[in-house]
């Protein structure tokens, strides 16, 4: 069954007009797009996990949630973990329904714990912050759009992942400032080297 395409969804106030950060100084933003032969972006996934790795052995302070897919023993969906960059600790934010459920099965205790991370590297300052998903949610104006708009207004570097139905609200959502990469190592390397040219560490 094909997925369904986004549609534009009122915010959690009730306003017709979703949130984005189109208003906020949206710096150095990049989504890695990925398309039907990743279906889950996995492999996406792993790249922007590479990227990472590699600017903190830069020395950049990076922070933020990289999503992980990990089978589960008796089939079904498989468990859905986000990795915090900063701590190493892994969040487990779908419950198992069972191996015939197709219901969501995320977890809205966790999904706070979750965005608590993502708030928590703008306190600290960090110089790159990854979002696991520009999702579903986040394209109805939920899920973490929030902490992207506080990210945004405050100038942080944010590198996310979304599938190509997605890549119309992310356009929407950073006012079109908002890079979309694919899903390579070139790619990728070419969007270091934006943030390393203007904003070397020293």
């Amino acid at each position: 069954m094909n997925s369904p395409k986004a549609t534009p969804c009122p915010d959690v106030s009730g306003s017709s007009r979703a949130a984005t950060a189109s208003e906020a100084p949206v710096l150095y933003w990049a989504a890695v797009i990925y398309g039907d032969d990743d279906p889950h972006g996995v492999a996406a996934d792993a790249l922007v996990a590479q990227c990472c790795a590699r600017l903190q052995r830069q020395g950049w302070r990076v922070a933020g949630l990289l999503q992980e897919r990990v089978p589960r023993p008796g089939g079904g969906k498989p468990a859905m973990r986000l990795h915090d960059l900063g701590s190493g600790t892994r969040i487990c934010i779908s419950q198992d329904l069972g191996p015939h459920s197709h219901a969501c099965s995320l977890n809205p205790a966790a999904l706070a714990q979750a965005s608590a991370v993502l708030r928590q590297a703008l306190h600290e300052g960090a110089d790159v912050v990854l979002t696991n998903r520009f999702g579903e949610q986040e394209a109805c104006g939920a899920g973490f759009v929030a902490e992207l708009v506080a990210l945004a207004q405050a100038g942080v570097a944010v590198l996310t992942v979304a599938a190509q139905r997605h890549a119309p609200a992310w356009r929407h959502f950073t006012g079109g400032v908002g890079l979309e990469l694919a899903p390579t190592p070139a790619a990728l390397d070419g969007w270091c080297a934006q943030l390393l040219s203007p904003r070397e560490r020293v």
